[in-house]
């Protein structure tokens, strides 16, 4: 997708960093640990989003039966009545549940609809009991209100965001945002992979006491025909030391780049780490030279 000034490849068995790069100390995980941190956060927020629209979107008169059937297999859904709003949806997914990437969700997702997504006005509260996915807890709410529809019939959403998630080391990642999700297609069906909509906003991004500002620089083009974020840029701002990721140029593929320092490196948007192994659901962490010597081949 992108040129890129540096590869960086970290030999984990070997205990050995090793840079292809115009300075002379080599780069800690330490270094990307705030963009790391928000791929994962992101990774897990927009995994959560597939399960919440597929559900709560063209959901006015449809059975939970039904709604079940827009759900990985195993994950079961109560409704409080398909016709009458407020209309309450908890989407349980009991001791374990994979998604269609492998990933693994537990626990319980709480949406609230004020009514029918479709009208402007309309005001959907999502919560969270005992809820994992990737093995990172989730805590906290997000409140997504209709506030415009097109001629075409897609919609423009507010969306507030307050979630709070420890990854499996320990990491605690807090999201405070604001921010709009414009759908371009795909609103109005029972089929949420042919969504296409783009995402602006702010943030204020806390990583273990370490508090950074987040701005889309560039509206995030998300297509859910794709597994990853097609387009856009992200800008970090750790006490004024900023950093980006791109997230590409339209194509479908899970390589960003991250520009630190001015000088600028791959990020693996499966893996989530700038070098090997983390957070991929279907793959295990290469522990020696060997493995990783695998993996690269």
């Amino acid at each position: 997708m992108k040129n890129w000034k540096m590869n960086l490849v970290v030999m984990l068995g070997m205990g050995i960093g090793v840079a292809s790069c115009s300075h002379s100390s080599w780069l800690t995980a330490v270094d990307f640990i705030s963009t790391e941190s928000d791929v994962e956060l992101t990774n897990s927020e927009g995994s959560i989003d597939d399960e919440v629209d597929a559900v709560s979107f063209n959901s006015k008169g449809v059975e939970a039966t039904a709604l079940q059937e827009r759900l990985p297999a195993g994950a079961t859904i109560d409704d409080t009545g398909k016709d009458a709003f407020p209309r309450a949806l908890t989407i349980d997914f009991g001791d374990g549940v994979e998604d269609r990437k492998k990933c693994r969700k537990k626990g319980q997702i709480i949406v609230e609809m004020s009514e029918d997504m479709a009208v402007i006005g309309a005001k959907r509260t999502t919560t969270f009991k005992n809820f994992s996915v990737k093995g990172r807890q989730i805590t906290g709410t997000k409140v997504m209100t209709t506030v415009s529809v097109s001629a075409e019939g897609q919609p423009e959403f507010l969306v507030e965001t307050n979630l709070t998630m420890i990854d499996k080391k320990g990491t605690t990642i807090t999201k405070i945002a604001t921010g709009t999700n414009t759908w371009r297609a795909g609103f109005g069906d029972d089929d949420r992979f042919n969504d296409v909509f783009v995402m602006k906003g702010t943030a204020t991004v806390e990583v273990n006491n370490e508090v950074m500002t987040r701005t889309v620089v560039e509206p995030l083009l998300v297509d859910r025909s794709c597994e990853y974020i097609k387009q856009g840029i992200v800008e970090l701002d750790k006490n004024g030391m900023i950093s980006s990721i791109d997230f590409g140029d339209g194509n479908c593929d899970a390589i960003a780049t991250v520009t630190k320092d001015g000088d600028t490196y791959e990020i693996d948007l499966e893996e989530e780490r700038v070098d090997h192994g983390k957070g991929k659901c279907n793959k295990e962490v290469p522990t020696t030279s060997d493995d990783i010597a695998q993996n690269n081949s």
